[in-house]
């Protein structure tokens, strides 16, 4: 499939806005083709960039500040919020898995290989997740996002097991 065809978000963000460690980043990114740069210099990411697992430290920054994450942890790169995904709460970069979940489920028995088929994450994204819930300034950020959605979570049917 032709990289433009798979490119759905478009990101209003110029080439010209970005430093030169960014058009570097950027062009390694085309090549791969999770991004390109159109006729007018906006660049159009793929959405799925974000869980490549391969991306450079450089390239994992440009596209999460291309696609609206903050990254609270720079050790962590898979652990990022965005407003308007699931509630931009801590989740795992490229996917709709908040770490609350993650830590909830592990808490609750699940087992990682269990979780893995579940939500399709790698070790490493669950050991940054929970990495990430034991930071003394996100324990109780995590902590309060397990208590506030489990009810909802549970009664909703979502967890099957």
């Amino acid at each position: 499939m032709a990289a433009a065809a798979r490119i759905k978000r478009i990101v209003m963000q110029k080439v010209d806005a970005l430093d030169e460690r960014q058009r570097a980043a950027l062009a390694r990114l085309e090549a791969a083709d999770l991004a390109m740069v159109r006729e007018d210099g906006t660049i159009s990411v793929f959405p799925g960039a974000a869980a490549e697992e391969d991306l450079e430290p450089p390239e994992r920054q440009l596209v999460y500040l291309l696609m609206g994450y903050e990254q609270p942890e720079p050790d962590l790169p898979w652990v990022v919020k965005r407003a308007g995904i699931v509630g931009g709460r801590a989740a795992i970069a490229g996917t709709r898995t908040p770490v609350w979940r993650i830590v909830y489920w592990l808490r609750t028995g699940m087992s990682r290989r269990e979780l893995r088929m579940q939500t399709g994450l790698g070790d490493e994204q669950i050991d940054q997740a929970l990495r990430y819930a034991e930071i003394p300034r996100y324990a109780a950020e995590i902590e309060r996002d397990v208590f506030d959605n489990v009810d909802r979570f549970e009664h909703d049917g979502v967890r099957s097991r």
